[in-house]
This record gives structure tokens, C-alpha cells and sequence, in this order.
């Protein structure tokens, strides 16, 4: 199983991953969702969103962009080691997410224990606005567990939750859902 092929482009009905470049992760930034916009800005320290896209592209360890079939940038997702076996995560989207939304979401979810081994993590976490209640709903999905609250942790005093996946039960997980 490969996360890309040789153009670096992996293809499904009604997506195509390939790697981030500045570009798509720009224009993803100045399209994101108001929920995502809310986030994002909460944990920088300013607005801008070209440096966040440089910061996004340049510092992830692995990045990439989710596009339609059509080739329109729709999603970013990245993530950077902090220490060994230890990474942050995030993810942004447009508004148009909800074209491929469950294809890609299938997807992580059966690719996750695959990525996690590849890019040696055993823990992901992630932060999210304690209101965005989407994405708390997608995350547990995926697997992840809310550790906690982050009380006034933002930028603008926004509460924050710290969601964690932890690669042993992502693997359980995965492999009791390809049996059913």
C-alpha cells in the first residue's frame, strides 16, 4: 500500500490527494470554512495568511491537499513531529468539503493505521475550538479522544480541546472495522 504514486497524486472516485505545495494550501487558507478560520487563528500569532501557509508547507513533516475531481484544492492536512513518535496535526477545509467529505474521511479512516506506522507516530493530537462541535464529531470518528479542555488557551481567550489519537487503539480499531 503506497500514500502516493510516483506523480504524487493518490486517486479515488471523487478525490485525488497529492502533496501540499504553497499554492493549494494558500488558496485553502483564504477559502477556509469560518469554523476553521476561527481555529487556525486562535493558535497564530497573527492573521497572515500567507506566512501560515509557508509555515504549513515548510514545517510539516508530511502535508498534503485534497482536491475534487475537477483539480480544486478542498482540504489541507499536515503534521509535524515535536518529538519522536510525537506529532500535531491539522486540518483545514473549504466550504466546498462537503463534495468529498466521506470519500476522504473513509479513506483516513482506513489508511490511518498505514500512515501512523509509515511516518513512525504512536500519538497525534490536535487542537480544536471547544465550539466547533463538526469537528469534534469527526475526530471521535476517527479515533481520537478529547483530553481535556484548554480554558482561555487561545489567541483571543477561545477554550480549546486537546484531542489525541493514540496509534495502538487506531490499529484495533481499524482492523475490527475491516472485518465487519
Amino acid at each position: 500500500m503506497t500514500l502516493l504514486t510516483g506523480n504524487g497524486t493518490s486517486h479515488s472516485k471523487n478525490f485525488y490527494v497529492k502533496a501540499a505545495d504553497f499554492e493549494a494550501v494558500f488558496f485553502i487558507l483564504q477559502h477556509m470554512r469560518i469554523s476553521d478560520r476561527k481555529e487556525i487563528l486562535a493558535t497564530e500569532f497573527d492573521d497572515d495568511l500567507e506566512r501560515i501557509a509557508r509555515k504549513f508547507t515548510d514545517c510539516c513533516d508530511w502535508a498534503w491537499v485534497f482536491c475534487n475531481k475537477d483539480g480544486k484544492a478542498i482540504a489541507f492536512l499536515g503534521a509535524a513531529h515535536l518529538w519522536p513518535n510525537v506529532a500535531q496535526i491539522g486540518f483545514i477545509a473549504t466550504d466546498d468539503w462537503s463534495q468529498i467529505a466521506s470519500t476522504v474521511s473513509r479513506w483516513l479512516y482506513k489508511m490511518q493505521s498505514f500512515i501512523l506506522q509509515h511516518y513512525k507516530i504512536s500519538h497525534l493530537f490536535c487542537f480544536m475550538d471547544k465550539q466547533h462541535k463538526k469537528s469534534e464529531k469527526w475526530l471521535r470518528w476517527l479515533g481520537f479522544e478529547s483530553k481535556g479542555i484548554l480554558e482561555n488557551f487561545g489567541k483571543n481567550k477561545e477554550d480549546l480541546v486537546i484531542m489525541t489519537l493514540n496509534a495502538k487503539n487506531s490499529q484495533q480499531e481499524t482492523a475490527d472495522s475491516l472485518k465487519g
